[in-house]
Parts: structure tokens; sequence; C-alpha cells
């Protein structure tokens, strides 16, 4: 399939999660993998991202000094 020029991930969600895991395990660092669903775009596209985020892990208050 040819992806040049598409915003879209070529590569399966569950593929990059693996690989976000194993490279976060090799390095010893804690990772949480989130799914971000493309949307339309919208100036509001970080609250949305963010409370898809609160919604998929049950945490809140996602602040640089948490994440």
């Amino acid at each position: 399939m040819h992806h040049e020029n598409t915003k879209r991930n070529p590569v399966p969600f569950h593929r990059r999660e693996a690989a976000i895991e194993r490279f976060s395990m090799l390095a010893g660092l804690r990772s949480m993998v989130v799914p971000v669903f493309d949307t339309a775009p919208t100036d509001r596209f970080a609250e949305v991202t963010i409370k898809n985020i609160a919604a998929a892990t049950g945490l809140v208050a996602r602040r640089p000094l948490n994440t």
C-alpha cells in the first residue's frame, strides 16, 4: 500500500504499542501507551486529547510534572 504524503500510520497500533513497550523495558523506563484517534481539525485538539487519555487511563490532571 502506498502511504506517501498521508498522515495515516501504516504500522498498526498494536505493533507500535509493542515496540514502545519493548523499548521502554530495555531502557529501564516505565511507559503507558494510550491510543490517540484521528479527529477532525479543531482548535480544541489538546483538550480532546487530554480528555481521551483521562478516559482511557482513569487518570486526570495530566501535567508536565506527572507525564
